[in-house]
């Protein structure tokens, strides 16, 4: 069926390359309304309306496309259609490839929008928790890549969400769990049919299984990797301690990972953990890197005396704050993002990452 639309006058737009966005992605079967509190605009972008109209169901998160193709919701409809996620798809998408039957189809639009963009299997990265320690990750990765010029780098695509709960307050039950996030991420780069998915937060690794379940690549676990870096390092290490959130602490993944290769673990104490490790990663999510960095040495320097060997820095966020010690000690001091980097390249030359 064909919708005839007719176009009403705008009062006022604020962001033309936003509005124009939108008009461009008006499809048949899906059309505008004035924009709900929130969408970011404050005048109206033009409207158009269908000939044949219904009216929202009360509760938006049910609502559905009418069985009428040329009819349109209101208000909450409307919303959907060019929210800023909407707005986001067709922007990367461009002209051509979202069409009318993908309107309401999330997995379709990304789909077409990032294989209209990624010409060779790509490296997910599930990022954003929290930015810095992603962003470390990525520079960490392009240094460490034996490439003479940019195409010989490894294709990546950061999905970077940073409102994801935090994991460690998840853990300790005092907020939400950040699964439902951590899945979707996983659901766009399903959809971008990336070749690996690399993880750049070691509390996330709680969820890794939930993970690694949804997804259709391999998803490499930090901590495994981390392990490893302690053997190439010295093998005849046998006391390694590790420096975490109290989240990843709590839930014994290194722990279980390191004493099945047969390591003793050792851990900071409840009052290191709450005047010095959580504060100092509170620090670097504050950019406060100096303040950071004296806290971290008092606990790591505590770990020693009580025997440690070896020093794993348990959280990507924790490497920030110990540069000078990870380089002046690289052979026992083991930062897991590096670690993370690592197998990532391991994967790069094994070919994994070849069209």
């Amino acid at each position: 069926m064909r919708t005839y639309l007719k176009p009403r006058q705008a009062r006022r737009t604020t962001t033309p390359r936003l509005a124009a966005l939108a008009r461009s992605g008006t499809t048949p079967g899906a059309v505008s309304g004035t924009f709900a509190p929130g969408c970011g605009q404050k005048g109206h972008a033009p409207r158009y309306e269908s000939l044949t109209q219904v009216t929202a169901p009360a509760d938006s998160r049910q609502a559905r496309p009418p069985k009428n193709r040329g009819a349109i919701f209101r208000g909450p409809r409307a919303h959907d259609l060019f929210g800023e996620q909407r707005i986001a798809k067709i922007a990367l998408a461009g002209p051509g490839i979202v069409s009318a039957g993908d309107n309401c189809d999330t997995s379709v639009i990304i789909r077409k929008a990032v294989e209209s963009k990624m010409r060779v299997p790509a490296l997910g990265v599930l990022g954003g928790m929290g930015p810095l320690a992603t962003a470390d990750f990525l520079y960490k990765l392009a240094a460490a890549t034996r490439a003479g010029h940019d195409q010989e780098h490894i294709p990546v695509l950061v999905y970077g969400d940073c409102t994801t709960p935090d994991r460690t307050a998840a853990v300790l039950g005092k907020g939400p769990s950040p699964l439902p996030q951590l899945l979707e991420g996983i659901e766009f780069l399903n959809a971008a049919r990336c070749a690996v998915i690399a993880v750049p937060c070691n509390s996330a690794h709680v969820w890794y299984q939930d993970m690694a379940d949804a997804s259709l690549a391999p998803v490499l676990h930090i901590v495994e990797a981390s392990a490893r870096q302690v053997q190439r390092n010295d093998p005849k290490t046998r006391r390694v301690g590790v420096l975490s959130t109290e989240g990843t602490h709590r839930m014994g993944i290194y722990k279980g990972v390191l004493e099945k290769m047969g390591f003793e673990v050792l851990t900071p104490r409840p009052d290191e953990f709450s005047t010095l490790v959580s504060p100092g990663i509170a620090d670097i999510k504050g950019n406060r890197m100096h303040e950071a960095e004296e806290k971290f040495d008092v606990a790591a320097d505590r770990l020693i005396e009580r025997g440690a060997q070896q020093i794993i820095l348990g959280c990507t966020e924790i490497p920030l704050g110990m540069v000078r010690r990870t380089r002046d000690n690289p052979r026992t001091v083991v930062d897991s993002t590096q670690a993370l980097v690592t197998a990532v390249i391991e994967r790069f030359e094994q070919g994994a990452f070849r069209a």
